[in-house]
């Protein structure tokens, strides 16, 4: 089973809680971390959407714990903010960058930031069209005649 971590905006709740049951439905990804997910922990939701607004020592958790889940993912899959206004989703995307994952990334958006123009980016403005990317990952080569893909 592919393992993935599933980045995206705390502003933008319900397109994550959306996406992530769109892709439990499938049945082919394990995620890595759910982020958005009440956990006693104080998530960025309970702190209305404001990472500034979360105590210090929750900061230092929740960034390790996201460090560890996309070490441990095989590709990100970035759900790129709407609205345009930078997220701790784009830092995620550079520490996967630096650990080599792959990238699925999408929104109407998610041209606007140069991490998504590397070659194993894949990059699109329907959130949709990601999740079959992600679904065509997890095919055997050797079953489905994938190549890899145009990116």
């Amino acid at each position: 089973m592919l393992k993935l971590y599933l980045a995206g905006s705390s502003r933008e709740p319900g397109r994550v809680r959306d996406m992530a049951a769109r892709l439990d439905a499938v049945g082919l990804v394990e995620i890595t971390q759910r982020w958005w997910e009440p956990s006693g922990n104080g998530m960025p939701e309970e702190w209305g959407g404001k990472d500034g607004a979360i105590p210090r020592s929750v900061q230092a958790h929740l960034c390790r714990s996201a460090m560890r889940a996309i070490s441990r993912s095989d590709v990100v899959f970035c759900l790129w903010p709407e609205d345009g206004v930078l997220s701790t989703c784009a830092v995620e995307l550079g520490y996967a960058v630096g650990r080599g994952k792959p990238l699925v990334v999408t929104g109407t958006r998610s041209h606007e930031c140069v991490w998504t123009a590397l070659e194993d980016t894949y990059r699109d403005a329907s959130d949709i069209l990601g999740l079959t990317r992600v679904a065509s990952l997890n095919v055997p080569r050797r079953l489905s005649g994938y190549d890899g893909g145009v990116r």
